[in-house]
């Protein structure tokens, strides 16, 4: 990237991998004039860009990207107003029967490893998880408990993990069930292709949902 990029404030940075392979990560940035710049492979390092939604005066709550059938998806949400946009062509507004209008805010969102599903966090306490194409709601989960931070993170591709504390995990399956992990000390987490991986000042260790058949 050149100076010119590099000296830029940014409102949003999220990495995202790719639903052919799972090795090669991209990197999308919004800056603070909301314009995107989007590398699909890191090591490329080719850089293409959206502009801004010109009537959009605030911050975004939230914005995630999918990358399937070889094409990059931007996803963006202002409070409940969502817009998709991709290489090659601008932002569309996208109206779905699933999303809610009742004066809250989606807050989070984030595909899954395999890019065929996306969970949105909503004011409400509610995680919508829908089809990477926006079309089809899949699962509604409530969020019973009060996690630290709503930012979602997937442990593989059909569990939630949600920061409960600073010594907790929440889990909730696709079905809404939720599991709470209470761990002997604080711990520092990031989420990985084949789990939730834990770090204390000394070790570390993987979570990861085991099928049902073993």
């Amino acid at each position: 990237m050149n100076k010119k990029i590099r000296d830029i404030g940014f409102l949003h940075v999220v990495t995202f991998n790719k639903q052919d392979n799972s090795l090669e990560t991209g990197l999308a940035m919004m800056d603070n004039s909301q314009r995107l710049f989007i590398v699909n492979n890191i090591v490329h390092r080719l850089i293409w860009t959206l502009s801004p939604l010109a009537k959009q005066s605030h911050e975004p709550s939230c914005l995630t990207i999918v990358h399937t059938a070889g094409k990059t998806s931007v996803i963006v949400c202002y409070e409940e107003q969502f817009f998709i946009g991709a290489q090659e062509s601008s932002f569309e507004s996208v109206v779905e029967e699933w999303m809610f209008n009742e004066g809250g805010s989606y807050i989070a969102a984030q595909s899954s490893w395999d890019q065929s599903k996306i969970v949105f966090v909503h004011t409400s306490k509610c995680a919508q998880v829908t089809t990477s194409d926006l079309q089809y709601l899949l699962h509604t989960i409530v969020i019973s408990s009060s996690p630290q931070s709503l930012t979602p993170q997937w442990c593989g591709n059909d569990v939630l993990a949600f920061r409960g504390s600073l010594n907790e995990l929440i889990f909730y399956s696709m079905a809404g069930d939720e599991k709470t992990l209470t761990f002997s000390q604080p711990f520092w987490h990031n989420a990985d292709s084949d789990g939730i991986r834990i770090f204390y000042q000394n070790e570390s260790f993987l979570i990861t949902v085991v099928p049902g058949k073993i």
